[in-house]
């Protein structure tokens, strides 16, 4: 939603009633959902469609993102993952915190932090293998997972195409996404919003 800002659509995505835009919008954040190879064809089959206002956004994610020189789909795409997210390492990491104390710490503490850390690890592992440890996940997650993993056993089953596949998620998921994205605080224009060109030159460009 970052780019939306960046690239000043945020009063078309904005608009109330029937919004093309933010549709198709909608249908660029679920192509994580996809398989990894299948991801750049359907994203090339939604380029015909792109409405003209989102040709910038989708120059930008075919640099970066589809057929980028670091990022690709095969880095990104979650199709038949549970974990999606990195909120688990997150909630570790702040564990980890709460732990130490805060950062910065002398080197004499941090030893110590680390020696607890290990004692954890064992403990962990122990409760682990005897299934007394489990994830606690919110409702709205668990919904989200089992229409997921729904859609993607009929995919597996040959029930729906790629494309379908797609239309399928966007209908189902996109209540979750936000349906307004606030203007950029600095109202930044979009001529030098990638520092960085991560496109890939092949070497016959070179």
């Amino acid at each position: 939603m970052k780019k939306i800002r960046d690239f000043n659509l945020s009063t078309e995505y904005n608009k109330k009633g029937p919004n093309p835009v933010r549709d198709f919008i909608f249908r660029l954040l679920c192509l994580a959902y996809l398989p990894a190879d299948k991801i750049p064809s359907v994203f090339d089959s939604l380029r015909t469609s792109v409405p003209p206002i989102l040709e910038t956004l989708m120059d930008y994610m075919e640099r970066n993102w589809i057929r980028g020189r670091f990022w690709t789909p095969v880095h990104w795409s979650c199709f038949n993952l549970l974990l999606r997210t990195n909120n688990d390492c997150e909630g570790l990491h702040n564990d980890w915190n709460k732990l130490a104390g805060g950062p910065n710490l002398p080197f004499y503490k941090m030893t110590l932090v680390l020696e607890q850390l290990c004692e954890d690890v064992k403990l962990s592992q122990k409760l682990l293998s005897h299934e007394k440890i489990k994830a606690h996940r919110k409702k709205e997650t668990q919904l989200k997972n089992s229409i997921l993993f729904a859609l993607w056993t009929r995919y597996q089953d040959n029930e729906l195409s790629t494309v379908e596949l797609l239309e399928e998620i966007v209908l189902e998921l996109k209540t979750s996404f936000p349906t307004v994205v606030t203007d950029h605080p600095l109202n930044l224009n979009d001529e030098n919003i990638d520092n960085y060109d991560m496109s890939f030159v092949s070497d016959d460009e070179m």
